[in-house]
């Protein structure tokens, strides 16, 4: 009996190969460089990694039911597929979810619910799509995001990051972002808030004054209303009203009558009507003279 299990170890120690036995994952599954245009339905149902890169997946109603038989999900590669449009809710059954890479497609764009039900995901990669905006709440509800990846896209503008209290780090190069003060202050925000932003191939595309600059340079360039740092400000001055011929046109003091402002000696001229008057005064003062000096003579004699 000894000599039995003797032989026996000895079988053991020379068939199996040494060191540890490396055990597959039954959870893991690797199912990337094929061919599918769908998500396979009847996998493990507690499949936690689930790898589809390089097929012909473009994510249709029949996926997004697919993909609610695997809630222990925790991450989703769809990475180099054929997806063109993110619907609402398409993800709505992977709670789980903490890393989703759905880079490398032809994504133009999204339903301001696609990530709706992820309230896990941690990791979002977005990165080198045809994306030209974002949805204003596309991104409500990923209170757990730490990372995401906006790089290699056709972004102009970021909307605000809201409800993303745990975001870290944030990639943002080649799009050709308009560095406007709304977009830099949104940079501000995350700044303040210790958020890594990878952008030093980031380049703004617009205004003009802002083409040559980083976005990063121009975070200290442009503030918005909303910011800390007020705007600088001036008082405007009122333009003079003009004439038909383009110079100022004369303002009045009402304090002060027409009669009362003092003309000016090299522009005065004399009133026509009046000229007249003053004529026949002095016809009438001539006149009246010459009738006393004749009254006067004749007395004399």
């Amino acid at each position: 009996m000894a000599g039995h299990t003797l032989l026996l170890l000895w079988l053991a120690a020379t068939v199996l190969p040494s060191g540890d036995a490396v055990l597959e994952d039954p959870r893991v599954v690797d199912m990337s460089n094929g061919t599918l245009q769908n998500v396979p339905p009847d996998l493990n149902s507690n499949v936690t990694k689930l790898i589809l890169s390089e097929n012909f997946i473009a994510l249709s109603k029949t996926d997004r039911k697919a993909l609610s038989n695997y809630p222990k999900l925790k991450e989703l590669h769809l990475d180099n597929n054929n997806l063109t449009h993110l619907t609402g809710k398409i993800f709505v059954g992977l709670s789980e979810l903490r890393a989703l890479n759905v880079s490398g497609n032809k994504i133009v764009d999204m339903d301001p619910g696609a990530f709706s039900g992820l309230s896990s995901l941690q990791e979002l990669d977005l990165s080198h799509n045809l994306l030209q905006c974002l949805p204003l709440d596309v991104f409500s509800g990923l209170q757990n995001l730490t990372s995401l990846r906006l790089n290699g896209n056709r972004l102009r503008t970021l909307g605000p990051l809201v409800d993303m209290k745990r975001l870290k780090s944030i990639d943002l190069e080649g799009n050709p972002w308009n560095c406007s003060c709304e977009l830099v202050d949104v940079l501000k925000r995350a700044t303040v808030s210790e958020v890594q932003i990878t952008g030093t191939r980031a380049m703004c595309a617009s205004p003009k004054e802002q083409a040559v600059k980083n976005i990063l340079e121009s975070n200290a360039t442009c503030w918005s209303e909303s910011s800390t740092a007020p705007l600088p400000f001036t008082t405007p001055v009122p333009s003079q009203p003009t004439t038909s011929l383009g110079s100022p046109a004369q303002t009045k003091n009402p304090q002060i009558s027409s009669k009362d402002q003092d003309p000016d000696p090299e522009h005065s001229h004399p009133v026509v009507g009046n000229t007249w008057k003053f004529l026949v005064g002095v016809l009438a003062i001539v006149l009246s003279t010459s009738t006393l000096i004749v009254c006067a003579v004749k007395s004399a004699v």
